[in-house]
Protein backbone atom coordinates (compact mmCIF):
# COMPACT_ATOMS: atom_id res chain seq x y z
CA UNK A 1 0.00 0.00 0.00
CA UNK A 2 1.43 3.38 -1.00
CA UNK A 3 1.65 6.46 1.17
CA UNK A 4 -0.84 8.21 -1.15
CA UNK A 5 -3.49 5.56 -0.53
CA UNK A 6 -3.01 5.70 3.24
CA UNK A 7 -3.69 9.40 3.72
CA UNK A 8 -6.62 11.39 2.28
CA UNK A 9 -5.55 14.72 0.91
CA UNK A 10 -6.74 18.00 2.38
CA UNK A 11 -9.41 19.32 0.03
CA UNK A 12 -11.18 22.63 -0.39
CA UNK A 13 -14.13 21.75 1.82
CA UNK A 14 -11.75 20.99 4.65
CA UNK A 15 -9.98 24.31 4.17
CA UNK A 16 -13.19 26.33 3.82
CA UNK A 17 -14.64 24.80 6.98
CA UNK A 18 -11.54 25.75 8.93
CA UNK A 19 -11.57 29.29 7.53
CA UNK A 20 -15.27 29.74 8.41
CA UNK A 21 -14.81 28.53 11.99
CA UNK A 22 -11.64 30.60 12.46
CA UNK A 23 -13.35 33.77 11.21
CA UNK A 24 -16.29 33.17 13.56
CA UNK A 25 -13.86 32.75 16.47
CA UNK A 26 -11.98 35.92 15.50
CA UNK A 27 -15.10 38.05 15.17
CA UNK A 28 -16.55 36.77 18.43
CA UNK A 29 -13.25 37.30 20.24
CA UNK A 30 -13.22 40.92 19.09
CA UNK A 31 -16.73 41.24 20.50
CA UNK A 32 -15.77 39.46 23.75
CA UNK A 33 -18.38 36.76 23.11
CA UNK A 34 -18.20 32.97 23.32
CA UNK A 35 -17.82 31.56 19.79
CA UNK A 36 -18.67 27.93 20.53
CA UNK A 37 -22.05 27.81 18.80
CA UNK A 38 -20.95 30.05 15.94
CA UNK A 39 -18.11 27.63 15.19
CA UNK A 40 -20.50 24.69 15.42
CA UNK A 41 -22.82 26.49 13.01
CA UNK A 42 -19.91 27.04 10.63
CA UNK A 43 -19.28 23.29 10.53
CA UNK A 44 -22.99 22.56 10.17
CA UNK A 45 -23.33 25.00 7.29
CA UNK A 46 -20.38 23.95 5.15
CA UNK A 47 -20.92 21.63 2.21
CA UNK A 48 -19.18 20.84 -1.05
CA UNK A 49 -20.58 23.84 -2.94
CA UNK A 50 -22.72 26.94 -2.44
CA UNK A 51 -26.00 25.32 -3.49
CA UNK A 52 -25.60 22.45 -1.04
CA UNK A 53 -24.49 24.86 1.69
CA UNK A 54 -27.70 26.84 1.24
CA UNK A 55 -29.69 23.61 1.55
CA UNK A 56 -27.86 21.88 4.40
CA UNK A 57 -27.11 25.13 6.25
CA UNK A 58 -30.77 26.12 6.04
CA UNK A 59 -31.77 22.71 7.37
CA UNK A 60 -29.42 23.03 10.32
CA UNK A 61 -30.65 26.52 11.07
CA UNK A 62 -34.27 25.31 11.09
CA UNK A 63 -33.27 22.52 13.47
CA UNK A 64 -31.57 25.01 15.75
CA UNK A 65 -34.72 27.12 15.92
CA UNK A 66 -36.94 24.10 16.61
CA UNK A 67 -34.55 22.76 19.26
CA UNK A 68 -34.21 26.15 20.88
CA UNK A 69 -37.94 26.79 21.24
CA UNK A 70 -38.63 23.23 22.39
CA UNK A 71 -35.86 23.63 24.94
CA UNK A 72 -37.37 26.86 26.25
CA UNK A 73 -40.86 25.35 26.49
CA UNK A 74 -39.86 22.13 28.25
CA UNK A 75 -37.32 23.89 30.47
CA UNK A 76 -40.11 26.17 31.67
CA UNK A 77 -42.52 23.27 32.27
CA UNK A 78 -39.88 21.25 34.11
CA UNK A 79 -38.95 24.08 36.45
CA UNK A 80 -42.48 25.38 37.08
CA UNK A 81 -44.42 22.12 37.40
CA UNK A 82 -44.53 22.47 41.19
CA UNK A 83 -46.69 25.57 40.75
CA UNK A 84 -48.99 24.02 38.13
CA UNK A 85 -51.00 21.85 40.57
CA UNK A 86 -49.50 18.63 39.15
CA UNK A 87 -50.01 15.86 41.75
CA UNK A 88 -46.56 14.34 41.12
CA UNK A 89 -43.18 15.63 40.00
CA UNK A 90 -42.09 14.55 36.51
CA UNK A 91 -38.34 13.82 36.35
CA UNK A 92 -36.04 15.54 33.86
CA UNK A 93 -35.45 12.41 31.70
CA UNK A 94 -39.15 12.36 30.79
CA UNK A 95 -38.91 15.93 29.52
CA UNK A 96 -35.83 14.99 27.49
CA UNK A 97 -37.70 12.01 26.03
CA UNK A 98 -40.66 14.21 25.12
CA UNK A 99 -38.43 16.89 23.63
CA UNK A 100 -36.41 14.59 21.40
CA UNK A 101 -39.56 12.82 20.23
CA UNK A 102 -41.22 16.13 19.35
CA UNK A 103 -38.05 17.42 17.68
CA UNK A 104 -37.78 14.42 15.37
CA UNK A 105 -41.52 14.49 14.63
CA UNK A 106 -41.47 18.19 13.70
CA UNK A 107 -38.39 17.79 11.50
CA UNK A 108 -40.04 14.89 9.70
CA UNK A 109 -43.28 16.86 9.37
CA UNK A 110 -41.39 19.78 7.80
CA UNK A 111 -39.28 17.44 5.61
CA UNK A 112 -36.03 18.69 7.15
CA UNK A 113 -34.66 15.52 8.71
CA UNK A 114 -31.16 16.89 8.24
CA UNK A 115 -32.06 19.37 11.00
CA UNK A 116 -32.42 16.75 13.72
CA UNK A 117 -28.80 16.67 14.93
CA UNK A 118 -28.42 20.45 15.07
CA UNK A 119 -31.77 20.81 16.83
CA UNK A 120 -30.87 18.13 19.37
CA UNK A 121 -27.60 19.90 20.22
CA UNK A 122 -29.39 23.14 21.08
CA UNK A 123 -32.24 21.35 22.87
CA UNK A 124 -29.93 19.42 25.19
CA UNK A 125 -27.75 22.46 25.88
CA UNK A 126 -30.80 24.51 26.86
CA UNK A 127 -32.28 21.73 28.99
CA UNK A 128 -29.09 20.63 30.73
CA UNK A 129 -26.76 23.61 30.81
CA UNK A 130 -28.83 26.75 31.33
CA UNK A 131 -29.30 28.82 34.52
CA UNK A 132 -32.96 28.80 35.51
CA UNK A 133 -33.39 32.58 35.23
CA UNK A 134 -31.61 32.88 31.87
CA UNK A 135 -33.06 30.10 29.74
CA UNK A 136 -34.94 32.37 27.29
CA UNK A 137 -32.02 34.69 26.51
CA UNK A 138 -29.62 31.74 26.47
CA UNK A 139 -31.68 29.79 23.92
CA UNK A 140 -32.18 32.83 21.69
CA UNK A 141 -28.47 33.65 21.78
CA UNK A 142 -27.60 30.08 20.82
CA UNK A 143 -29.93 30.29 17.81
CA UNK A 144 -28.35 33.58 16.76
CA UNK A 145 -24.82 32.21 17.19
CA UNK A 146 -25.56 29.09 15.15
CA UNK A 147 -27.20 31.16 12.44
CA UNK A 148 -24.15 33.42 12.28
CA UNK A 149 -21.87 30.40 11.80
CA UNK A 150 -24.09 28.97 9.08
CA UNK A 151 -24.14 32.29 7.22
CA UNK A 152 -20.35 32.55 7.52
CA UNK A 153 -19.94 29.14 5.87
CA UNK A 154 -22.31 30.08 3.06
CA UNK A 155 -20.34 33.31 2.49
CA UNK A 156 -16.96 31.52 2.47
CA UNK A 157 -18.34 28.82 0.17
CA UNK A 158 -19.40 31.53 -2.26
CA UNK A 159 -16.17 33.53 -2.06
CA UNK A 160 -13.96 30.43 -2.46
CA UNK A 161 -15.99 28.61 -5.11
CA UNK A 162 -14.20 26.80 -7.95
CA UNK A 163 -15.31 29.49 -10.41
CA UNK A 164 -13.84 32.28 -8.28
CA UNK A 165 -10.59 30.37 -7.77
CA UNK A 166 -10.26 29.77 -11.50
CA UNK A 167 -10.74 33.49 -12.25
CA UNK A 168 -8.05 34.39 -9.72
CA UNK A 169 -5.69 31.80 -11.18
CA UNK A 170 -6.24 33.07 -14.71
CA UNK A 171 -5.57 36.66 -13.61
CA UNK A 172 -2.42 35.49 -11.86
CA UNK A 173 -1.27 33.62 -14.96
CA UNK A 174 -1.60 36.70 -17.16
CA UNK A 175 0.79 38.63 -14.94
CA UNK A 176 3.51 35.99 -14.68
CA UNK A 177 6.05 34.42 -16.96
CA UNK A 178 5.68 31.12 -18.76
CA UNK A 179 8.36 29.65 -16.51
CA UNK A 180 6.27 30.30 -13.39
CA UNK A 181 3.16 28.83 -15.04
CA UNK A 182 5.16 25.77 -15.99
CA UNK A 183 6.32 25.43 -12.39
CA UNK A 184 2.69 25.56 -11.21
CA UNK A 185 1.69 22.82 -13.63
CA UNK A 186 4.68 20.71 -12.68
CA UNK A 187 3.61 20.86 -9.05
CA UNK A 188 0.21 19.41 -9.96
CA UNK A 189 -1.96 22.39 -9.01
CA UNK A 190 -3.92 22.28 -12.27
CA UNK A 191 -4.67 18.60 -11.80
CA UNK A 192 -5.72 19.25 -8.19
CA UNK A 193 -8.15 22.01 -9.23
CA UNK A 194 -9.57 19.87 -12.05
CA UNK A 195 -10.12 16.92 -9.71
CA UNK A 196 -11.87 19.26 -7.26
CA UNK A 197 -14.21 20.42 -10.04
CA UNK A 198 -15.29 16.85 -10.75
CA UNK A 199 -16.04 15.78 -7.18
CA UNK A 200 -19.35 13.86 -7.25
CA UNK A 201 -22.25 15.34 -5.27
CA UNK A 202 -23.15 15.14 -2.49
CA UNK A 203 -19.75 14.86 -0.83
CA UNK A 204 -19.14 15.10 2.90
CA UNK A 205 -15.72 16.03 4.27
CA UNK A 206 -14.06 16.04 0.85
CA UNK A 207 -13.03 12.87 -0.92
CA UNK A 208 -10.47 10.12 -1.09
CA UNK A 209 -9.54 8.87 -4.56
CA UNK A 210 -12.96 9.86 -5.93
CA UNK A 211 -14.98 7.64 -3.56
CA UNK A 212 -18.00 8.96 -1.65
CA UNK A 213 -18.04 8.82 2.14
CA UNK A 214 -21.17 6.73 2.56
CA UNK A 215 -21.11 6.96 6.34
CA UNK A 216 -21.79 10.66 6.61
CA UNK A 217 -24.98 11.26 4.65
CA UNK A 218 -27.66 13.51 6.09
CA UNK A 219 -30.41 11.63 7.87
Amino acid sequence: MTTESQFPRIGMRNIKTGISAALCALIYELGDRNATFACIGAVFGMDSNLQRSLYTGGNRLIGTVIGGFLGMLLFYLHHTQSSLSIPFHLPLPLFLLAGVTLLIFLCQLLHVTGSIQAGAVVFFIVMLNTPENEYVSYAINRMIDTGFGVLMSILINDLLSVEVLEKLIHRWEKGHSKQIKHMKKANGFDRWLESYRHIPEPMLWDHHHGRKDEGNKDN
